[in-house]
This record gives structure tokens, sequence and C-alpha cells, in this order.
């Protein structure tokens, strides 16, 4: 099991007398010496317990606590790194496993394929109070055959790294930086090594400076940039990280008061949180002086309230917090009040609705006078015409919409415009719905979300590309099957994708496709498949009640050309037939990409159409013919060809239809069928029943 605590241990050592003169008494003095040096050792390590910081040191929950090392735009890269576990191969092996120092699981990290030198990695960030003191290690390994390579530009490294920074999280400007030994292209592999973080003089003591607000522990992997085209590569491997925390100050502030935005008539809140050796006392100020504001509450306390804020209370807000050591003063938090100012806009992210539906927008603001209220649309100021009524209220009203009235952009200006909100609106025709029940299907919104609608959710590597992108590495354009854009799925882990869940009918028939590219300048490797994937879910909890795939796209798959790719069923028709219990449909394109191998798909164009099936015309009308030969009863009458005719009789010709027996069931031919039946002594009554199949 992986530790997250760190304890000292005492050991206590017994020296035996070699004489037994007062023996007795000696044992029990060394006892009681003893006992209470037990005591002492086991008061002495409760009170030195010192816990690891970090979340999920060891990676057993994958990558959860774990976020990008700036620059943030390096996400938009792929994520350089992935938990590992005991199950699976080192990547460039189909047999050997990859090994872990404790647990089943560990972090490995590896570089971006771009153009420069990078080093990119993972990291947690805390809040901590200057002058406290750390330590930090982990242990690393590369394993072959994917460990650390190089190039003519140099080779690759590994290494953990501890900054403190101020309050403005200043990465690049840090107060202060240590690093722990590098692994390199020339440390041994398929070997655990344990790395210590240290100072400037070498020791593994790391002391928070003045100003500092902020910790960064980070697990770096930094590799050169290409020579000739060539990467350097490889991997490292990263398991039992710690960070802990040696010494504090007294008192301590570990969450600082942050700074708030109201509007004229809210209520504002800032709070503290802080620790110390002995009771704690608080006392807030405003710009320095004491607060005497009766709607001020909280003022001796972690949580200082202010209620009906006003212009006048704006400010930097400072808590002093005291213990027997020493007063401690909060770093400034200012309140900005906004006079008058937007408390809420409805519908919070927009909405798409149908042609000739009827629409309200409505903003809620206050102020210290009434606020007054003017709508736009693109810019351009709303008159009340009928079309458009409330133009100069809170809540604007458009009547039977057009698409004419689609616009991300109604705007209303308060006060003038001291204070302005906008929202969107999106309007599309009943046969544009009926065609295609997606939101946004071509991209061509230019993003996978908009304020007017949820539309596509994705995971890990996806991205939106245009006409304007180029192929990796290359100077090709990115082709688009119409339009401008595509959506662009990429391996930066092994599961990557995005998908669309809209509402849908049980027992209604859906086709649902796509189109699909893949450039041969990044095309899929290895084991990699991206598929295109259909389910329908229910109303509990989004449970899938049915799932389909189109044919998936590979390595071998074709290149250069756009492919039309269609959800198949289980037989593999295209009707896709909602399940008992349906209440959404989800369309999503899925990157298996368990071997990191690369290569990316574009898609474009995607649809799911709702099928009016006709059924076919009931059987025609036919009559019955009785006769009785050789002793039996024969039952004729005309079929028509795949009609199904079931033949009932009862004794009693009042009884319910519910409760006639079956004597036999006939497929039609399109010929004249006869049914024979035992004479009955007590009779009986016949008729039959038609239907499609």
């Amino acid at each position: 099991m992986k530790s997250s605590h760190h304890c000292q241990q005492s050991k206590i050592g017994f020296s035996q007398n070699p004489t037994r003169r007062n023996g007795l008494t000696s044992l029990l003095f060394t006892l009681m010496t003893s006992l209470a040096l037990l005591a002492l050792s086991a008061t002495s390590a409760r009170a030195q317990v010192l816990t690891n910081w970090l979340a999920n040191p060891g990676f057993e929950s994958g990558t959860n606590g774990w976020a990008y090392v700036p620059p943030w735009w390096w996400a938009s890269q792929g994520i350089s790194w992935s938990a590992q576990d005991t199950t699976m191969f080192v990547q460039g092996s189909t047999t050997k496993l990859v090994t872990v120092h404790g647990g089943t699981h560990a972090l490995k990290e590896w570089g971006y394929y771009q153009p420069y030198a990078q080093a990119p990695g993972a990291q947690q960030t805390f809040a901590v109070a200057p002058t406290s003191t750390w330590t930090a290690d982990g242990w690393v390994s590369t394993q072959t055959p994917n460990n650390l390579g190089a190039n003519a530009n140099g080779g690759c490294s590994s290494y953990l790294r501890v900054l403190f920074m101020d309050a403005t999280t200043n990465y690049n400007t840090p107060l202060a930086s240590y690093t722990s030994q590098a692994l390199t292209t020339s440390s041994p592999t398929d070997a655990w090594l344990h790395f210590q973080v240290t100072n400037s003089t070498g020791g593994t003591t790391l002391t928070a400076p003045a100003n500092t607000a902020f910790l960064r522990f980070e697990m770096l992997f930094a590799q050169p940039g290409p020579s000739g085209g060539v990467y350097a590569g490889g991997s490292s491997m990263w398991d039992d990280v710690s960070l802990i925390r040696t010494s504090k100050p007294d008192p301590e502030i570990s969450i600082q008061p942050a700074p708030v935005t109201k509007v004229y008539g809210q209520t504002a809140t800032f709070s503290v949180t802080a620790d110390g050796l002995s009771t704690l006392t608080y006392k807030w100020q405003k710009d320095g002086a004491d607060i005497t504001d009766p709607n001020a509450y909280g003022v001796t306390t972690s949580m200082l309230t202010l209620s009906n804020v006003t212009v006048a209370m704006q400010g930097n807000y400072t808590v002093t917090v005291t213990d027997t050591a020493a007063p401690l003063t909060s770093d400034p938090a200012y309140l900005t009040v906004n006079d008058p100012g937007v408390v809420s806009i409805t519908p919070a992210f927009g909405q798409t609705v149908l042609v000739g539906t009827n629409i309200t927008m409505a903003v809620a603001a206050a102020g210290s006078t009434t606020p007054t209220y003017a709508w736009y649309k693109d810019g351009n100021p709303l008159a009340n015409n009928g079309h458009y009524s409330g133009v100069t209220t809170p809540t604007l009203a458009i009547a039977n919409v057009t698409t004419n009235d689609t616009s991300p952009n109604y705007t209303v200006l308060v006060n003038g415009g001291m204070f302005t909100v906008t929202n969107g609106l999106k309007v599309i025709t009943a046969t544009q719905y009926a065609n295609n029940l997606l939101v946004n299907p071509g991209f061509e919104d230019s993003v996978l979300q908009l304020p007017w609608e949820t539309a596509w959710g994705k995971f890990n590597g996806v991205v939106i590309a245009s006409t304007n992108d180029y192929y990796y590495l290359t100077g090709t354009p990115v082709s688009v099957k119409d339009g401008n854009y595509v959506c662009q799925v990429y391996g930066s882990d092994a599961d990557d994708g995005y998908n669309q869940t809209v509402p849908a009918t049980a027992g209604m028939t859906y086709h649902a496709g796509g189109w699909f590219y893949m450039s041969s300048a990044s095309s899929l490797a290895g084991a990699v498949t991206v598929t295109l994937q259909f389910s329908f879910k229910d109303a509990v909890g989004g449970n899938t009640l049915a799932s389909f795939s189109a044919p998936q796209f590979s390595a071998s798959s074709v290149t250069d050309t756009w492919t039309s790719l269609q959800v198949t069923n289980a037989t593999g028709g295209v009707d896709l037939v909602a399940p008992a219990g349906t209440a959404a449909l989800t369309v999503q394109v899925y990157e298996f990409n368990w071997s990191y191998a690369g290569g990316s798909v574009y898609a474009d164009d995607f649809y799911v159409s709702p099928v009016v099936v006709t059924p076919p015309p009931l059987p025609p009308a036919f009559s019955l013919k009785p006769s009785v030969s050789s002793g039996q009863f024969n039952l004729s009458f005309q079929t028509t060809n795949g009609a199904i005719y079931e033949v009932l009789y009862t004794s009693n010709v009042a009884s319910a239809p519910s409760t006639w027996l079956t004597n036999t069931t006939v497929i039609g031919d399109g010929s004249v069928r006869t049914v024979p039946d035992t004479l009955s002594a007590g009779g009986r009554f016949y008729r039959v029943r038609a239907h499609n199949p």
C-alpha cells in the first residue's frame, strides 16, 4: 500500500549491567526510565507526523489531482503524460510490461512533437505561507525500449522542480526555484531511482521566501528540439512522489482573502483560513482603518459579511490574525461594487428554437437609481414594432422568430452602457430539425460550443480545424467536406473524442452518419482506431439501452479522401430503432489509442435523422367459404402474398375476441388457402384475423 504520511520513528535500546548487585532496583529503575523514554518518544513521534500534501501521489487514481505545467496553451498540443499500470506494455514492446515503484500505477511523461525545445509536465499548486519549510522527493524510471532518447541537439531528461511564487503565480519569475537531480540518457534503465529536490547549498530543506503565496510541485520532461526532423523521444515514469511541510510560521495564513465583485445591494463575503499554535483572534479592516459600517458583520471572525453593498464600500479589505506568538496581516482583497450592475440574464446560455416560436430574453439589474435598458442586435438598436417588444425594459420579446433573428450578439445596455450583457439566439427550420437533430453538425460555428447551445462535448485530444490550418509538419492546408471548419481527433491520451446528446423517442427509427478524412501526413499508426459510435439512452442516469457503430478508421484506411460512414445495426442495416424507455441518443467519435502511436482523423457534416416509416397497407378484404367433405370441416379464403392469417375458433360466438383459440396460422402466398378442422358435435364458430408481419 502506498502511504501519504511520513512518521519519524524512535528506537529505544536497553543496555544490561553484568553485575547482580541491586539487581531488582536496577531493573525497576531501568523499566521506569524506559517507559518514560517510550512515552516521550511516542509523544515526539505523534507531534512529528508529517503529511504528504500531494493528492494521488502514487497515481493509483490515474491522473486525478494533477494538472498541466504552464503555459496553458500546451494543452492544445495534447497531454504529455498519462497514468500507466502493470498490465500495460512499455511503448514499442508487445512483451515487456510496465513496472512501478509501488502499487499498480505510475505516471508516464514524454515530450511534445513540436519544432522547438520544451519541458512540459504535471503539477499541483498549493497556497502556502512565507518562512514555511518543505522537502520534496520521488521515484523515477526510464524503461526500455521507450527509454530516454537523444538527437544532435541533445538528450531528453526528467526531473522534479519546486517553485515558490507570489500572489500573481508568475511561474516565469518565481521567488525561488529548486530542482532535483535529472534522469538523463546516461542514467540506468529499467531501475527505480530516488530523486530529492535540493536547495542552493545542496540541502533538502526548501524555505518559502518573503511574499510567498503559492508553491508549485512539478514533474518535468525536457526534450530538445528536432534535428533534421528527428525527435529525441522516449519517456520517464514517476511514482510515489511527496511534498512534505516540515515547519510552518506561527500564526499562518494558508488561504488569503480573495477579491469580490458584487452588484449594488447584494451581499459580499471575505474569508481567511489560518492556524497557529495557540488560539487565534481576527480583526478586519478596510483601507487600513477599523470597520464601523453597520452593514458589516463578523469583523472579529474569520469571515466578514457586508450586506447591501454600495460604491462607498469599495476598497481593500485585510484581516489581522493574532495568537500568542505574533500578529499576521493578510494580503489585501478588493471589493468592487457595480452600480448599476447585472445580477443575471435568462436564459443563461442563450437558446436554440424553431422558426415561428415566440421567445424572450430577460435581464435582472440593480443600482442606486432605477436602471434603464436598451436592447441591441449586432450593435444596432431595436425598436418596438410588433416583432420586437420591450426593447427599453428588462425583458425583450421576439414574436414569430425567423432565421434572420439568429445572432450571438443580443446586447442590453444598462443605464446607457454603464453595464452591458450579451445573449444569443439561434433559429432553425422544422425541415432542418427533421433532417438533422444535431446542433452545429458541420462545426461551422468554428467552436464546439456557442452561447446559445451546448452542442458538442469533448474529452482529451479534440480541436476545431479550418482551411487556414495545416496538416502536421506540412504546408498542406486542412481539407473540409464543405464550409470552412472540421473537427480533428488526435491521440493525446488513451481515450480521445467528442460527442453530442439530443432527445429521442422510443419506437422511432433513426439514421446516423458523417464524413471522415485521414491525411497521409498524419495517418493513424499502429493499433489506433477511430470509430463513429451511436447509442440510445434512458431518462434515468443516461444508461445505455442499445449501441451501434460505423466501420472503424484505422492505419489501413484510405487516406487523402473524404469517406462517408453510416452507423449500422446488428444485421448490417441502417435503421436504428429506439428501444422502449429511450429518452435520448448520443453520437460519439471515439479514438482508442492505448499504444500512443499517433495520427489523427478529421470529420465533418454529421447527421442524425428521424425516419418516418410508412407501414404497408393492410391485406385486402376477403370472404370465408365453409364446406364439409369426408367427415371434416374446411374453411377456404383468398390470401395476399406475405400477409399473416390467424384462424381462430370458439364454441360461444358472444365470447370476447381475446378468448378465441387459434386453430392455425397461415402465411399468404396469393392463392386460395383451405384450413381443415375436425367436425365438433357441440359446434364451433370461426373467424380469420389478417395482418402484415
